[in-house]
C-alpha cells in the first residue's frame, strides 16, 4: 500500500461512516480485495445504504500499513479508472485495521 497520505484531490464517502459494522472479516491488505470486493461494499453502502463494513486482519506484519490507514482516518485512497475517468476517490467501507501475532 505504501505510505500515501490521502490527496486533498480525493472524493470523500457520502454515507455515514459511524453506521458501519464490522460483519466482514477479510485477512490481508490486498490490492485485489481493495479494488474489488472493498469497492463493492462502498458502492453498497454508498447506493443502498448498506451497513456492512470490513474488519481488516494482517497475519504476517503489517505494522507500518496499519499506522498509514489511522492517519488517514481509515480512509484508503483509490484510483477509480474505467468509472470514474481516472478520479481518485477514497475507499471507506474499512472499519477497522489490525495485526495478529
Amino acid at each position: 500500500m505504501g505510505n500515501h497520505l490521502l490527496s486533498a484531490k480525493a472524493t470523500l464517502p457520502v454515507y455515514d461512516r459511524n453506521n458501519l459494522a464490522p460483519r466482514i472479516v477479510h485477512l490481508g491488505f490486498g490490492a485485489f480485495h481493495r479494488a474489488h470486493q472493498g469497492v463493492y461494499a462502498d458502492i453498497l453502502a454508498t447506493e443502498h445504504f448498506s451497513d456492512w463494513g470490513y474488519y481488516e486482519v494482517n497475519l504476517i506484519g503489517g505494522e507500518q500499513q496499519i499506522a498509514d490507514l489511522q492517519q488517514q482516518d481509515n480512509l484508503i485512497p483509490l484510483r477509480k479508472c474505467r468509472l470514474m475517468r481516472g478520479r481518485l476517490a477514497s475507499l471507506a467501507s474499512l472499519k477497522k485495521p489490525c495485526t495478529y501475532k
